[in-house]
This record gives C-alpha cells, sequence and structure tokens, in this order.
C-alpha cells in the first residue's frame, strides 16, 4: 500500500476567519523581520507540494460544503472495528518550526464570512447564508504534529484541562521521510479514507505561504468534573461584572451562557467525579459503541472533546456524525436547533466558545443572533449601520431605499455585550455595512438592466429574487428574536438563583448574629440590608475566614438598623405624649389639633427623636415640651389662617415690616423688646381682620389633595371648617394645599341674593338659620327609587354642587331655584338624620374614654348616663359628634339627599288625615285612591278633603 501524507487544510488566498474565541488572521506571502501577537499562536509555513484536503474531511463538515467527488465503493474486510487509535495514526501532519510575523492591519481588522449576493443582471439566489467564524481552526485545536496517547488522554480529561498533541521522533523521521513505510500504520487505506486509489485525492491548486492559527483554551472543562460550592462565584459570577456594575446596565466581558451550562452540567445529581484513566476503555469501542456514547453527552462537551485530540476531532465532526449531534440536542430540549443555514458544530461553537469580538479580538462581545457574528462595541459602529446613515448614502438612488430595508437582514441588539435588544423599529435597526454597500451595487445593476430592456425577463426574475430576500431576511429576524429570548431567559435565571442563595445566606448569617447576642428585631431588620451587601461584594459562602473578613461591615448594617428602631421607638413617645396632652381638653376641641407630624418637627421633639447615639441617650423634657405644645399649635394656625387669608380676592400682601425705634438712649435689649410688641401688635390687628373677613359665607376653598376624588375638601366654608379639615387629615399627608374657590364663590353669592341677603356680610350662621332647600335647574328631572323629580340640596350643598360640575357646560350659568316653606317642611321631615347616629363617630364629651375610636350615639349617651350620673345627655353639650375625621372609617360621606317628585307633581295634601309627626304630599293619583279607601269618598273636593302647595317660592 503506498504511503499517504495527510496535509493540514490550506485556506485560499484570501481573508479568513477562525472559530469564535480565535483572532481573524489573513494569509500573508511575505512575513516581516518582526511579530507582536496578541495571543499564543502556532505558525505553519506550506510547501508547494502541500496536497489540499479530502472531500469528505473535517473542515467540509463543519463548513456545511458536500464532496464534489463522489466515494468510490468501500470494500468491506474482515478486520476489527475501527478505533480510535486506528484513526489516530494516520492524522499527523507536518508543521514546521513557528516564524515571526508583523500582523499588519488587514490581519487584526479582517472580518467574517460575508453575504454572498447573487451576481447582477440576472441573478437567481438571495443573498447566501450569514455565517459566522468557522469552528475549523478552534474545533481542530489542530496545531500539533502528533497524537495523545491513551493515559495522557485520559489523565488530561480527568484535571479538566485541553490536550496538547505533539509529534513523538518516530512521526517526525515519518513525515521526514514520506517513502519509508510506518510501523504500527496496520489500518488499510481503504478502511479510513472514501478512496479506491491514491490518485484519486485531488491536491488542488498548489500554495506556499504563511498562516497562523491559535491553539485551543486551556480552559475547557470535562463533562466528568464537578464543581464545589465555592466554585459557584467562579463559574457564575465570573462570567459577567459584579452587582453594582449589572444594577448599571452593564455589560458581559465573558459567555454567561456557556458558564451557566457548565455549572448545570458539573453540578447535577447523576455527575460522576472524574478520575485518572477513566477513558481507556471507552477510547478502545467500535466506532458504532462510541457513537451511541456521544450521542448522551451535550452539545457543549462534544465541542470540547471534538478539541481535545485530532482523532476524537475526526471523529465527532466526521459526516457519520451528523446523527450524533442531532441526538445531542434532541436530548437537550431546551437548546435551540441550529439553523438550516449553519451546521450543528459551527452553531455549538458560536454559542459557546468565548465571547471574543470577530473583528479586534476583544473581549465583550456575545453572539448576534441576527448576524452570526460577535461584536464589540468599536466594531458594532465600525462595521454596522444605522437606517439614518443609510439614506444619506442613497440620496441619488432614492428607489433603493425601501427595498434596501426588507432584503437586508437588520439586528435590534443594545450593544455587544448584551443579549437584550430594542424595540424592533426603524430607528433602532442596524445593517451590516458591507451588506449595505454591496447590495446598494447589486440593486442598481438590477435596475439598470430592467430600465435599459437587457433582458424581458429581468422585472419578472427580480420580484422573484427580491421576495426570496425578504423572505429569507424576515425569517433570520424571527429567529434571532427566539435565540435572544433564550440567551435572555439564563441572565435572568442565574440572577434570581443568586439572590435566593445570597437571600438565604443573609437570613442564616443573622440567626447567627442574633445567637451572639444581637437584638433579634435589629437583625431581621437588617437581613435585607446584609443581602444587598452580600450581592455588592459577591458572597456565596460564608466560611469562617469570609464572615471574620465581613465582619465589620455585617455589624455596621445591624448598627444602623438598631439606630433606626431607637429613632422609631422614641417617636412613638413623642406621639404618645401628644396624645395625653390633647386628652387633657374636651372631645369637641379635639378637632382643631395639628396632626401628630407637625409636632414631631418641631426642635425640641426633632432633637430628642433624631439623637445619633446609642448611649447616653437623653430624655425628653417634659415640662419643656408641655409649655411648647401651645405655642406651636398657635403658630401653625396663623400661619395657615394667613395663607387662605392672602388667597380671598381683593386682599393686599400682608407687609410685616416694623419700625425699628430710632431713640439712640435706648438699649439693644430695649429696641429689641419694642419691635418685638409692634409685631405683636400688627399680629394682633391683623387676627382680627382675618377672622371678620373669613367668617363671611364668600370665604370659600378647595383642598387640592381632596380633588382626587374626595368630596369632603371640594368647598369648604370658612377658616373654622377649614381648620377642622386641615387637623382631620392623617398625619403623614398633611392638607394644606389650598386655592381659592371662585365657583363656589359665585353659586355662594347666588344663593344668598335669592334669600334677600347681602353677600359681603352674609355668615354661614345666618345661613343655617334660614336652611332653606334648593332645586338645581340646570339638572334633568331624573328617576330614583321610581320617582320622577329633582334632588332638594342644602345651601352648602348646592356649592359643592356647583363646583362638580364645573366641567359641564350646562352647569356654565347657576339656577338654583328655592323651595317653599311648605315644600321645605316637608322635605325637612323626609329627611335622615345627619350625621347619622348609627355611625360609630360619637363621643362623650365629659372624658377621653372615645379618644382613640369613636362609638355610636346609643352607646356614647349609655356611657354618659353610667360614668358621669347625667339622666338626659344633650347634643352637642355631654355627647358630641368628632368632626374631621372624615378619612377615617367612611365618615367623609355626605349625606342622603332628598328626592322630591315632579313628574308627577307631589303637591297635594290630605285635609282629613291626623297631622302627625312627618307630613305626607300626594299626587293626584294617589290621593283619589286614599280618600275613597280611607275616608270613603268618592267625589273629592278641593279645600274641603284637599288643599294644594307651591312647591316654588314665589
Amino acid at each position: 500500500m503506498a504511503d499517504v501524507q495527510v496535509a493540514l487544510p490550506v485556506p485560499a488566498p484570501t481573508n479568513t476567519t477562525l472559530a469564535n474565541d480565535e483572532e481573524p488572521f489573513q494569509v500573508a506571502t511575505t512575513p516581516a523581520p518582526t511579530a507582536v501577537a496578541a495571543h499564543p499562536v502556532v505558525e505553519a509555513t506550506i510547501e508547494d507540494n502541500t496536497p489540499t484536503p479530502q472531500p469528505n474531511d473535517v473542515d467540509d463538515v463543519v463548513e456545511g460544503r458536500e464532496s464534489s467527488q463522489a466515494p468510490s465503493t468501500e470494500v468491506e474486510t474482515p478486520s476489527a472495528p475501527t478505533t480510535v487509535q486506528d484513526v489516530e495514526n494516520v492524522n499527523t501532519p507536518e508543521v514546521q518550526e513557528p516564524q515571526n510575523v508583523v500582523p499588519t492591519e488587514e490581519n487584526g481588522e479582517v472580518a467574517a464570512s460575508s453575504s454572498s449576493i447573487s451576481p447582477p443582471p440576472l441573478p437567481t439566489e438571495g443573498t447566501g447564508e450569514d455565517t459566522a467564524p468557522a469552528v475549523e481552526g478552534e474545533a481542530g485545536g489542530s496545531n500539533d504534529p502528533g497524537a495523545p496517547t491513551e493515559e495522557g488522554i485520559a489523565a488530561a480529561a480527568a484535571e479538566g484541562t485541553t490536550i496538547a498533541v505533539e509529534a513523538d521522533n518516530d512521526d517526525a523521521a515519518a513525515a521526514a521521510n514520506p517513502a519509508a513505510p510506518q510501523e504500527g500504520l496496520e489500518v488499510e487505506l481503504l478502511e479510513i479514507l472514501p478512496f479506491a486509489e491514491e490518485d484519486d485525492i485531488d491536491l488542488g491548486k498548489p500554495f506556499s505561504g504563511t498562516y497562523i492559527m491559535h491553539e485551543p483554551t486551556p480552559d475547557i472543562m470535562f463533562p466528568f468534573e464537578v464543581l464545589e460550592d465555592e466554585d459557584l462565584p467562579q463559574v457564575v459570577n465570573g462570567n459577567f461584572a459584579a452587582f453594582f456594575e449589572m444594577m448599571c446596565g452593564h455589560e458581559f466581558y465573558r459567555n454567561y451562557v456557556r458558564g451557566a451550562t457548565i455549572r448545570k452540567l458539573r453540578t447535577a445529581k447523576d455527575a460522576v467525579k472524574g478520575k485518572l484513566n477513566s477513558l481507556t476503555g471507552l477510547l478502545q469501542l467500535p466506532l458504532e459503541v462510541l457513537y451511541d456514547v456521544l450521542e448522551l453527552a451535550h452539545p457543549m462537551d462534544l465541542l470540547h472533546l471534538s478539541r481535545s485530540s485530532k482523532a476524537l476531532r475526526s471523529i465527532i465532526l466526521s459526516k457519520q456524525a451528523e446523527n450524533v449531534w442531532k441526538n445531542a440536542y434532541d436530548h437537550y430540549h431546551e437548546l435551540p436547533r441550529p439553523p438550516k443555514e449553519l451546521s450543528p458544530p459551527k452553531w455549538t461553537a458560536m454559542m459557546f466558545d468565548d465571547s471574543k469580538c470577530d473583528f479586534c479580538g476583544q473581549p465583550g462581545a456575545l453572539l448576534d443572533f441576527a448576524l452570526n457574528e460577535h461584536y464589540c462595541e468599536l466594531c458594532q459602529r465600525k462595521f454596522l449601520v444605522e437606517q439614518s446613515e443609510m439614506v444619506s448614502v442613497t440620496d441619488n438612488y432614492p428607489r433603493l431605499l425601501p427595498l434596501l430595508y426588507q432584503v437586508l437582514v437588520p439586528t435590534y441588539r443594545q450593544s455587544g455585550g448584551k443579549y437584550q435588544t430594542y424595540y424592533e423599529s426603524d430607528n433602532n435597526a442596524r445593517y451590516r455595512r458591507r451588506d449595505v454597500e454591496e447590495m446598494i451595487e447589486t440593486l442598481q445593476t438590477w435596475y439598470m438592466t430592467i430600465d435599459e430592456g437587457m433582458c424581458p425577463e429581468a422585472g419578472e426574475k427580480f420580484e422573484e429574487w427580491s421576495q426570496e430576500l425578504i423572505t429569507k431576511s424576515r425569517a433570520i429576524s424571527d429567529y434571532a428574536g427566539y435565540f435572544n429570548n433564550w440567551a435572555t431567559s439564563y441572565y435572568y435565571n442565574i440572577c434570581n438563583e443568586m439572590s435566593m442563595k445570597q437571600r438565604n445566606l443573609a437570613d442564616k448569617c443573622m440567626k447567627k448574629f442574633t445567637r451572639l447576642g444581637y437584638d433579634e428585631r435589629d437583625t431581621d431588620a437588617a437581613s435585607s440590608d446584609v443581602y444587598y451587601y452580600f450581592r455588592g461584594v459577591e458572597v456565596c459562602r460564608l466560611t469562617p475566614k469570609i464572615l471574620e473578613k465581613h465582619k465589620e461591615g455585617i455589624i455596621q448594617k445591624i448598627t444602623t438598623q438598631k439606630r433606626e428602631r431607637l429613632k422609631r421607638e422614641r417617636r412613638e413617645f413623642v406621639d404618645k405624649f401628644y396624645k395625653d396632652y390633647k386628652k387633657t381638653f374636651k372631645p369637641e376641641k379635639w378637632a382643631y389639633f395639628p396632626p401628630e407630624d407637625l409636632v414631631a418637627y418641631d426642635g425640641i421633639f426633632t432633637d430628642f427623636i433624631q439623637q445619633d447615639t446609642l448611649e447616653e441617650v437623653e430624655e425628653l423634657n417634659k415640662e419643656a415640651a408641655t409649655a411648647r405644645l401651645p405655642a406651636i399649635r398657635e403658630d401653625w394656625f396663623y400661619q395657615r389662617q394667613r395663607d387662605l387669608y392672602e388667597m380671598l380676592p381683593g386682599v393686599t400682601p400682608i407687609d410685616d415690616s416694623v419700625e425699628v425705634p430710632t431713640d439712640e438712649s435706648l438699649t439693644p435689649e430695649e429696641a429689641d423688646k419694642q419691635v418685638e410688641a409692634q409685631r405683636q401688635q400688627k399680629k394682633v390687628e391683623l387676627q382680627k381682620t382675618m377672622d371678620e373677613r373669613m367668617k363671611k359665607v364668600t370665604a370659600i376653598f378647595s383642598c387640592i389633595s381632596c380633588k382626587t376624588g374626595r368630596q369632603a375638601g371640594l368647598a369648604v366654608v370658612g377658616w373654622d371648617a377649614a381648620s377642622v379639615h386641615m387637623c382631620g387629615s392623617y398625619p403623614h399627608l398633611f392638607h394644606t394645599n389650598w386655592e381659592f374657590c371662585s365657583v363656589g364663590y359665585a353659586a355662594a353669592a347666588s344663593i344668598i341674593r335669592q334669600l334677600g341677603l347681602d353677600p359681603d356680610t352674609a355668615t354661614p350662621e345666618d345661613m343655617d338659620k334660614i336652611d332653606a332647600r334648593f332645586f338645581c335647574g340646570n339638572c334633568p328631572v331624573k328617576t330614583c327609587r321610581r320617582v320622577q323629580g329633582r334632588k332638594a340640596y342644602t345651601w352648602r350643598e348646592c356649592v359643592t354642587h356647583a363646583v362638580e360640575k364645573e366641567e359641564d357646560h350646562t352647569h356654565a350659568i347657576h339656577a338654583w331655584l328655592v323651595l317653599s316653606e311648605e315644600a321645605t317642611k316637608f322635605v325637612k321631615a323626609h329627611e335622615t338624620p345627619y350625621p347619622s347616629p348609627r355611625r360609630e363617630n360619637w363621643a362623650c364629651n365629659q372624658c377621653p374614654e372615645h379618644f382613640d375610636k369613636g362609638v355610636s350615639l346609643k352607646a356614647a349617651k349609655a356611657h354618659v348616663k353610667e360614668a358621669h350620673s347625667i339622666e338626659n345627655p344633650a347634643l352637642d353639650v355631654d355627647v358630641v359628634y368628632l368632626k374631621g375625621r372624615y378619612e377615617r372609617n367612611g365618615n367623609g360621606r355626605g349625606r342622603s339627599i332628598f328626592h322630591y317628585g315632579i313628574e308627577p307633581t307631589c303637591n297635594l295634601k290630605c285635609n282629613l288625615c291626623r297631622s302627625g309627626r312627618v307630613q305626607r304630599m300626594w299626587t293626584i293619583q294617589a290621593l283619589v285612591p286614599h280618600l275613597f279607601h280611607m275616608h270613603g269618598i268618592s267625589m273629592p273636593q278641593s279645600t274641603r278633603d284637599y288643599s294644594k302647595i307651591e312647591i316654588l317660592s314665589a
């Protein structure tokens, strides 16, 4: 049998790309005298007589190429099945010693394989497949001239390192003398190669030159390795930046999908820890059995194994191993299936290799699934173009732009270090610059061919060609979005897993500090802070050494929570002190005390609450605090009343300036006393003026906080009601933002004039004394409880109704209808009592028994009789309604407004019925049957049997 020399695959003298973890390279025919290499490389010189690879070589399998030559029929021999050692013995290339090569600018910026666009004028194919860097250079790991022994493979596999294949002396001698017979080569040529004769091998065009290949990465981990808990941060956290950088939208500098997959495989329950020589028997298995074993491996592990030696590479990346890859993907359903235009080994390398840029080799370039290339941030700006730039390029060819957007494949990736994408819109789309330039040239040629009529069928073929590209572009965009979501889900799963682990770690740490004597309330409150602290410093395991290292930071978190707890306790003490002070007054005065937060913000109470020391805490001076409370209340009321007063129409801004004494005989203390006396005098005069002006009905204000839905503060009349409203708000939600209600002012003035009063002098007491009822003439007649009529409002309800209908154009002009005295008496007799006696907001006015929670009127009277021996408790004297608690227990709800019947008119009164407490009015349809059945009158007469009243006042 003739000697056969198997040579390394030699690329054509053009720009060529390697696998994802390798730098792109370019053929250099004239090496420079010096070399600066960024990574360790192996340089080989190919002589002119170097043969081309076999048609079914591993490189063809990876690139997805089919053999152009039909293999000859293999001759079956009774020899033993082919094993890994048999394949090793024929895969020894000859490699010369490395030489220095100067990397040029072209060497470092060579792009990945571009899309192939069918040449005009009549192209019939699409833009071709978008390809990523080839797997061949990396998958081969193939720069070493020899093959390892069984013991070497097993030992290296047990250590989780890459197997370096080196040539021994015999192989070196055989390479130097090809004609000499090789010892130990017992496998016939027909059993290995699909050629009948050596002459059938197509050597191809001879090529001489220098090329560069990178050595395989040395940190490959095998599936029989396991990881301990301390390795978790290295595998998981090591694949992306720290927690705080992650919260700032950082970019990843490693392929975290690969790291998460490695950890999942190595920490599985069925994972077996590697042992020395554990793969010795596996390497002696027949290929058919070995394929069955490899089908159970993860695709990433198959990729790693293919880089461990040339023999395994030839087996795993051969044509016969296609089903191995397919079944491997079928066993792991969570993995996305390879696209049709990419082979499984190439797709696996693109997904799980290191995240290095295909153009500059910098880290932080995750795979762009739309373009099937790795781009760093700088190369994205350099090699990708946005639509805005494409507009300027196609200014002279405007009709190219719409079709250009459709036939090219867009990417929406935010950056090279993120799988997250922008929204799929035209403003976020980016395209490969070289694809844009080539497509513009192609389309120009197409349109030129069509316009000049060079080919009659050019238009139809152009439509078919463009539709094919559009369909392919949309399909690529769809699966790119699916793959991006899949990769992003890994990130969220990693974050959730790390978060739960560190949260449980923080809880366990706090329990340990509780046993050391720290207050459980402080440790429970600090658990969340310690969790974020662990995330910041990337603590995933708490050993005594690690605990000692971070003990100071943990104690600081607990101490901070203790300080906050003590402040809350002091605040609760101040609130209780203020409540005890309020209890010294009668319940009818409680509505005029400001909320608790206002008191806590005062100087004497703030100094007590905000003490930042854990030792020697000063106690509150209760005597000084009690003396300070009346001044706090008075100053607050004065300032709030002044703010409302300045909102009234016609009020000029108040001048607080006082005259400074010019008498030189006065001492500074005496001068200050005179200035203070003038200020107090001016304050007293202003207080008197404000009280007189704000007692009028036209002093109407709206609470801005109540405009979102509540009705309690839409139209507040006078200072007394406004102060109750502000004091009744929640402590943490002051209703102190007010505005003058011009709509309410106009409605109140209209009502006052209809009652014959002067709007400038009328007071709420004058209006309450009249206590009239009104209809709104702008509201239509409505049905309520089968009665068609209108609501009868009090004067305050009329003002609130006008404010509610402020945006309704039908109520632009107020139209109030005053009810007559008899109709008003009838309405009042049928109105429900307000405030309701059943509402639990009543209190005893003799003691603070009902300070925290009110009771019903009946319960309050019973308490007064039993506790204070008052037989007949009087309303507003012995029993009071707690005003101002409008936000609590639904006490802000208004009363039920009586619905007066209008159609038919309810204005008839039976003269034969005994007059009772509740007067009854009838319609004519109801009065006739009543007189017949109750009084035996079949022919009723007016004035004798019934009388008619006027509903509206004259």
